[in-house]
């Protein structure tokens, strides 16, 4: 799937105002400090092509770090914690932590509003247990890459957020190399309040999966509501997200809810 990696990024771009995935409110901001602390919790029901189900409770912790104005690093590290049940047997402990690192940039463009741009390289590392059932790691190093996007206009009130992320999978302890996928989305919306406390912002989420080594793509993609809540001159704020597959080709399909709760110190 290496050599479809262009074609790949072009589809993602292609797609991108109608699907995605992962994309949320100011995803492509830096923070008011430079560092933040992202709690997650999720709760994902799906169905695979075979009807079996599939239950995924999840929690992550993320420290993020940006320094810079208009420009400078972005990074952070992203500690999961799993429980799986596929019917049959259930799993839980920690996942796969991922780190990566990568430049961040600002467009200011006066009345017409601003850009912002948060990139990374990195890895997953095997730090699940593979040996579970189901698992709850993939037993291999993986490359990850992505790309945060979001431009606001004057005063913040309206939104455009994207995002784009490549995992390129690894080879495990028994020399299988796995396969790669790319996640690919966005959202609009804006504040529904003066001060900015809500925000709201709705789009679409979308996952790849190359369906074997030189094979065709499996995908699933579907709508993706988010609101986001931030006190006034408060150091913290919360969003709660919502997602549904509307199709699915090789890969499960179903909901996800979460929540999200974030720290700047």
């Amino acid at each position: 799937m290496r050599n479809k990696l262009v074609r790949l990024a072009a589809m993602g771009l292609i797609l991108a105002p109608a699907l995605g995935n992962g994309s949320d409110i100011f995803i492509g901001v830096r923070g008011p400090t430079e560092w933040q602390l992202d709690l997650r919790q999720g709760h994902i029901e799906r169905k695979d092509i075979l009807g079996k189900k599939l239950t995924i409770d999840s929690g992550n912790a993320i420290l993020k770090y940006w320094n810079g104005d208009k420009a400078g690093l972005f990074g952070f590290v992203n500690v999961p914690y799993r429980s799986i049940d596929n019917g049959k047997s259930n799993s839980d402990g920690l996942g796969d932590v991922a780190l990566g690192i990568g430049p961040r940039l600002r467009f200011d463009f006066g009345n017409k509003g601003s850009l912002h741009l948060l990139s990374y390289a990195g890895a997953s590392l095997p730090t699940g247990d593979s040996k579970e059932t189901p698992s709850l790691g993939n037993d291999r190093v993986d490359g990850k890459f992505g790309l945060y996007s979001t431009y606001l206009s004057s005063g913040k009130r309206f939104e455009i957020d994207g995002s784009f992320e490549y995992s390129l999978a690894g080879v495990n302890r028994k020399g299988v190399r796995g396969l790669d996928e790319m996640n690919t989305g966005i959202v609009v919306g804006g504040r529904l309040t003066k001060d900015n406390l809500i925000r709201a912002a709705m789009g679409m989420t979308a996952r790849f999966k190359e369906k074997s080594i030189e094979g065709e793509l499996d995908y699933a993609y579907g709508p993706r509501t988010v609101i986001r809540i931030t006190p006034p001159k408060s150091k913290w704020h919360m969003e709660l997200i919502g997602d549904y597959d509307v199709r699915a080709k090789g890969l499960s399909k179903g909901f996800g809810i979460g929540s999200i709760f974030r720290y700047n110190f």
